[in-house]
């Protein structure tokens, strides 16, 4: 009966320290330097504690789930940092933007995130372009095309995702660290 209960306990904190360990930060990509980067997960799941705890020690202080799901939360790290993270439908990327933009206007760093680092936070960040660095909605629209793998979204849906970017309007200050359109 011991070694049963012994064995159970040591089984329950093995999966403690698994459910414990960060994800695989996975594809990271910097959109704007030392402001903006987009990633996917190891798991295509919203980041646990330990993710984000890494994250806030990378230097990031803002962190977006382009998916519903994510538990909105603030997680510290050295230092008396801390990493904001949310979630927020990519779709309408308006509120990714506007939190990306008032995150890098007050000195952070944002990472938006999806589950592959490839579709829906390149959308939300080619947005962001309009916002932070002066791109027309044309030129957002391009530089989503840009880089996306060739089969792994419809030509129909590209060209919709895009149709929403052109639409965008310049609405933003020029910062430092932009891609060129």
């Amino acid at each position: 009966m011991n070694k049963t209960i012994l064995f159970l306990a040591l089984a329950m904190m093995s999966a403690l320290s698994i459910n414990a360990s960060a994800q695989s930060v996975e594809r990271l990509s910097t959109i704007i330097s030392g402001k903006l980067s987009i990633s996917g997960t190891s798991n295509r799941k919203a980041f646990n504690d330990a993710t984000l705890k890494d994250l806030c020690e990378e230097g990031y202080t803002l962190a977006i789930f382009t998916y519903s799901g994510a538990q909105e939360r603030t997680v510290t790290c050295g230092g008396g940092r801390s990493i904001h993270y949310k979630s927020s439908r990519w779709e309408n990327p308006t509120s990714i933007v506007n939190a990306v933009a008032e995150e890098v206007r007050e000195g952070g760093r944002a990472l938006v995130h999806c589950w592959y680092g490839v579709h829906a936070s390149k959308f939300a960040a080619s947005a962001a372009l309009t916002k932070l660095c002066g791109f027309s909605g044309s030129q957002a629209a391009a530089y989503f095309r840009k880089g996306i793998p060739a089969g792994s979204l419809s030509k129909s849906r590209i060209n919709e995702l895009a149709g929403i970017l052109e639409g965008l309007s310049t609405s933003g200050g020029v910062t430092g660290g932009c891609p060129s359109p």
